[in-house]
């Protein structure tokens, strides 16, 4: 059990990781389309 929760931790952890900063580069992405369409 402790080590399936380790290994849980070890390969979701990164893949969250990894959303956050997908959903973060989406939100920059649309804030610069809005300013140059702005601009």
């Amino acid at each position: 059990m402790y080590s399936v929760s380790r290994w849980k931790c070890a390969v979701v952890s990164p893949i969250l990781d990894i959303l956050e900063m997908v959903s973060v580069a989406q939100r920059v992405a649309t804030w610069v389309n809005t300013l140059s369409a702005l601009s």
